[in-house]
């Protein structure tokens, strides 16, 4: 059948378009064409790149992090943390606890912030 796509909402009375609503015209994001906002509905391509959503997966391991893991696994979320861009310190303490669970380091519920620090730096 034919797709087409619709807002979830209609425009308020006396407005005539969604760029004077909001500033910007939403359908212009989308970069794919009419004959496939069916895969974009399938969650087979992505609206914004026109690539497939597999390809947007996240990084994936490279050959040195790990070579008991194929570079096609996608790492685990903060897996890769850059701490010379964001140090340490000024990391948010959830992502330094998942980088540490992707390395097999199961950080303690009681652990406390200079805990979880040391155990990066160690």
């Amino acid at each position: 059948g034919k797709v087409s796509m619709v807002p979830l909402n209609p425009l308020p009375p006396g407005v005539t378009s969604w760029e004077a609503r909001i500033g910007f015209d939403p359908s212009g994001l989308c970069v794919v064409t009419e004959e496939d906002y069916e895969k974009v509905y399938d969650l087979e391509l992505s609206p914004l790149t026109g690539k497939p959503l597999s390809e947007h997966r996240g990084p994936k391991y490279s050959a040195n992090e790990n070579t008991h893991v194929s570079t096609d696994t996608v790492l685990p979320i903060f897996a890769r943390l850059d701490f010379d861009a964001v140090p340490v310190e000024l990391q948010p303490l959830h992502c330094l606890k998942k980088w540490l669970l992707a390395r097999h380091v199961v950080p303690r519920a009681t652990d406390d912030r200079a805990n979880i620090e040391r155990m990066e730096k160690s």
